[in-house]
C-alpha cells in the first residue's frame, strides 16, 4: 500500500530523518556522504525547496527543510 500524497503548505518547515535498519551504518565512506550532499543539493534547485540545516552521521541523517511554495 503506498503512502497519501504529503501535502506542501507554503513556508511549511519540515524535519527529515532517516536511520538503518537496526541501526546499521546507511553511509559506508565519505565519498557516500558526498554524493548524498550532491543529491540534497540537485534536489533544493529541481524541486525549490531551501534547505537549512543538514547533518549526515554513520547511521542516520536529519534534514530541516522549508517548502516555500504550495503544491
Amino acid at each position: 500500500m503506498t503512502r497519501p500524497a504529503r501535502i506542501e503548505y507554503k513556508g511549511a518547515f519540515y524535519h527529515v530523518t532517516n536511520r538503518g535498519n537496526g541501526r546499521e551504518d546507511i553511509f559506508i565512506d565519505d565519498n557516500d556522504q558526498y554524493k548524498f550532499y550532491a543529491i540534497l543539493r540537485n534536489i533544493e534547485d529541481r524541486y525549490g525547496i531551501n534547505i537549512y540545516v543538514f547533518v549526515l552521521m554513520s547511521n542516520y541523517y536529519h534534514i530541516l527543510l522549508e517548502t516555500p511554495f504550495s503544491n
